[in-house]
């Protein structure tokens, strides 16, 4: 099975214009940015493998029974590829846990439909059951410098991912690439500045 990187969201400021633009218009929701790894979970074999956004397989994370056992309540199928984030390496209190954005590839076959459809495709799969230790995030609209100053307060949470819901995935095999689709507004750290 082929492994797609994962498209990349712009880096803005919570100061930029954009943000309010996007704010006012009903095509653009946000989620909740996570202090956890991207996570692209590929399903071959009967078997999960954890990548990170560089193809490289986490090597110090061994999936507790616990966590496998909801992934596969799931009923993903074979030679399928989700994007999501790992919380389990950044932070003390959350481990095991795997919040979900996005599907790439399902059953051998690329998801080309917007991205309000590729969210249906993975709400399908949870059934509107919930699971301890993974879902798929949440999408607000409207008022994001607010939901944005909320979140950030919790220091399990870096920010807001801004996500078009007509965005289509850019399939790429050599390299993530960033798309004009998704805005990333985060916290300062000491690592960088605005």
């Amino acid at each position: 099975m082929l492994y797609y990187y994962p498209n990349r969201p712009y880096l803005i400021s919570p100061d930029n214009p954009e943000v309010m633009i996007k704010d006012q218009d009903p095509n653009w929701h946000a989620e909740i940015k996570w202090m956890g790894d991207r996570l692209c979970l590929i399903k071959a074999n009967n078997k999960f493998v954890f990548m990170n956004r560089q193809k490289k397989e986490f090597s110090k994370f061994v999936p507790s029974s616990e966590l496998l056992e909801q992934l596969n309540a799931l009923n993903i199928p074979n030679n399928s590829q989700l994007d999501g984030e790992l919380m389990h390496f950044k932070t003390k209190e959350i481990k095991q846990t795997i919040h979900f954005y996005d599907v790439y590839v399902l059953n051998d076959k690329q998801v080309r439909e917007d991205l309000e459809t590729r969210r249906n495709i993975l709400l399908e799969h949870f059934n509107n059951r919930t699971f301890p230790n993974i879902n798929v995030t949440q999408a607000f609209s409207g008022m994001f410098i607010e939901i944005f100053n909320r979140v950030i307060r919790d220091h399990e949470k870096e920010g807001l991912v801004l996500k078009n819901k007509h965005g289509k995935i850019t399939f790429t095999t050599n390299k993530s690439v960033d798309v004009l689709w998704q805005f990333k507004i985060r916290k300062e750290n000491k690592n960088y500045k605005f």
